[in-house]
This record gives structure tokens, C-alpha cells and sequence, in this order.
């Protein structure tokens, strides 16, 4: 039955809603980094600027005092952080367009059903493409005012490749070399250096050892690059065994086992940076603490996506698809990069 001539707000809505109820069983692009810090998204209260309360020991002490006598001077020698960080609060839209030129180039209903979940699905493509390309590599113009873990390629990136003790990134208003003394003011690090296939099982072990030494009941998730879970397959294989897909299989994302962490495989990993870019400096595999570093997300605007509204004035009606909050990280040192693992 053909529809109407000036399709209502609410037909294109109602289109765009059902398409993205089903969106999630379709083979869409996988964006796993995003998808595994959605789920772990905690919520934002406000503010101009977001306070972070970081949760690196705060006092750190040269020692406890021995009393004998009870008559003895305490010792006060202390560093602390006396002040939470902050960081702003970032805001980007995307909009989903229906003009009066798409409506009549495609007079039939099924054209025009097909038409609209084509629209809604691109954008909320490019939304979560941006934001997983943002988050692992910086550089994304339109969320420019969100933080990313690359601190190699951006300074005021969350994780280094480079020892702890020696990092230098101020995030969040946290300066990271002014108290790399404390338990968690940097985070850990492990150098592959191009040879996989002699050193690569050995540092994804040490890495994950020293990790674990700084998590506090922490959910460890880890994304792997696409040569860097080529290899460990490479290595690993003669005692490779396989299961059945669990709860995630729907999202057609392969997930690797190391050591007792799930590892997804992102496309998005940076190696084409200043310093990514350079031989045997891009990340391999990064791990992160879902308890330390979460995105904190505006209820209701966390790529959710409100009706579509005409605009006054235009043959044009819009939906805006809304990406609010911040992405922070409030203890370093359960969370780690591995570089130069993808050559074997």
C-alpha cells in the first residue's frame, strides 16, 4: 500500500527504532573496544567538569614509626595527591537526514522503509566507528573533547609504552611522573620488539603477572590487533583447542583466551601514529580494568538515538543520535599495552 505523500515524524521514527532493535543480530561492523566499555559504562552526574577521583595510594610513606618506649617522634614524611583530577564533559551528535527529495525519488513504501534503515544504520555505524577509532588511537575531529588510551601518539593520553617510573603524561590534571612512586601512577608495559615468535608468550605472561599484582578484584578485558592475535594463534597452535561460542558470539567478534582473559580483535589498534607508527612501536595488545578505566555516560545519551524532529523552515526532518560523557581512568597500573608483537 503506498503511503501517504509527507511521510509524519512518527512513521520515520518508529522505522528507525524497529531497525535498531534488530540492528544488533546483523552482521554490522564490529567495533569490540566500544562494545566491551558499554558494558561496563558507569553513570555521569554532571558538571562542567568531571571530577576524578583517582585511586592511586594517596600517602605515600617512607615508613611506619617504631615505638619502644612510646616516647618516640613520629615519623610525618609523606607525598600525597591532594587534589582529585578533573577533566571536561564531551558532547557529539550525528545527525540521521530525511528530505522531501529522498521521499519522492522513492515513491514506494518498501523503498522508503529500506531508505530509512539504511540512513539509521550508517550513522550509527560511523558514531561507533569514531568512537572506537577515538578511544584507541585519538585524532577524531568531532570527538576531539573525549580522552583516548593512546598517550604515545597524544600527551594527555592514558597509557604509555614506556617502563613504569618513566612515564610522563599528565591525564586528568594527574601528573604522571611526579608520582610514579605511588602503587598505580603509571601503567604497565611489555616490549615484544618484532620477534613474536621468541619473546612474544613470554611477555604476554610477565604482562599479565605484573597486572594482576595491581588489581583489586579488578574485570580484566583486553583488545588484540589483528597480527598481534595472528601470532599468538601461530604460537599457541598445536595445543589450540576450540568451544562453542558464548553470549557474545552473536556479535561476530572472535575472542582469544590468554592466560585466563578474553582478548577481542580490533582493526583500530594504533600503528600509524608519530610514535605508533614506527617499526615495532605500534600496540599489540592492550589491556584495561573495566574498574579502573570506563566511559561515564549521560542517561539516555550513551549513542542513543531520540525521534526525528522536522526542521522549520526545510523539507528536511533530522534524528540525533547523541554521544555524552567521558571516557576516564582513575588507576593505572591494572591496565598495560604490549607493543611490537605483530611481527613474528
Amino acid at each position: 500500500m503506498p503511503l501517504p505523500a509527507g511521510l509524519s515524524e512518527e512513521f520515520l521514527s518508529t522505522t528507525s527504532f524497529n531497525y535498531l532493535q534488530k540492528r544488533r543480530s546483523l552482521q554490522s561492523q564490529p567495533h569490540p573496544l566500544l562494545e566491551t566499555l558499554l558494558k561496563a559504562k558507569q553513570k555521569n552526574e554532571g558538571g562542567d567538569l568531571l571530577i576524578v577521583p583517582f585511586d592511586v595510594r594517596r600517602v605515600n610513606r617512607i615508613g611506619g614509626t617504631r615505638w619502644i618506649t612510646g616516647y618516640e617522634s613520629v615519623l610525618m614524611d609523606f607525598q600525597r595527591i591532594h587534589e582529585a583530577g578533573n577533566v571536561g564533559q564531551a558532547f557529539t551528535v550525528y545527525p540521521i537526514p530525511w528530505s522531501m527529495v529522498d521521499e519522492q525519488k522513492n515513491s514506494s513504501a518498501q523503498r522508503q522503509i529500506s531508505l530509512i534503515e539504511e540512513y539509521t544504520k550508517d550513522v550509527h555505524d560511523d558514531a561507533e566507528e569514531n568512537a572506537e577509532t577515538h578511544f584507541l588511537q585519538g585524532g577524531i575531529t568531532a570527538m576531539a573533547d573525549w580522552q583516548t588510551f593512546n598517550g604515545d601518539d597524544v600527551a594527555d593520553g592514558f597509557l604509555e609504552s614506556i617502563a613504569p617510573g618513566a612515564q610522563n603524561n599528565v591525564v586528568q590534571d594527574f601528573n604522571k611522573a611526579s608520582f610514579a612512586a605511588l602503587p598505580g601512577a603509571n601503567n604497565q608495559f611489555g616490549d615484544i620488539n618484532g620477534t613474536f615468535s621468541t619473546a612474544g608468550l613470554s611477555t604476554l605472561r610477565e604482562h599479565q603477572v605484573r597486572l594482576r599484582s595491581l588489581t583489586k578484584g579488578g574485570r580484566l578485558a583486553g583488545i588484540a590487533s589483528i597480527m598481534g592475535a595472528t601470532n599468538y594463534g601461530r604460537a599457541v597452535q598445536a595445543s589450540e583447542r576450540y568451544t562453542a561460542g558464548g553470549a557474545d558470539a552473536v556479535s561476530m567478534i572472535e575472542e582469544i583466551s590468554i592466560g585466563g582473559i578474553m582478548y577481542k580483535i580490533s582493526r583500530f589498534m594504533p600503528n600509524a601514529g608519530p610514535v605508533t607508527g614506527v617499526a615495532t612501536q605500534e600496540w599489540s595488545f592492550l589491556t584495561i580494568d573495566l574498574e579502573a578505566a570506563f566511559i561515564k555516560a549521560f542517561a539516555g545519551m550513551s549513542f542513543d538515538q531520540e525521534p526525528f524532529q522536522r526542521i522549520p523552515g526545510t523539507g528536511t526532518s533530522i534524528a540525533l543520535v547523541h554521544v555524552a560523557g567521558q571516557l576516564v581512568i582513575i588507576f593505572f597500573g591494572s591496565c598495560g599495552i604490549i607493543r611490537g608483537g605483530d611481527t613474528w
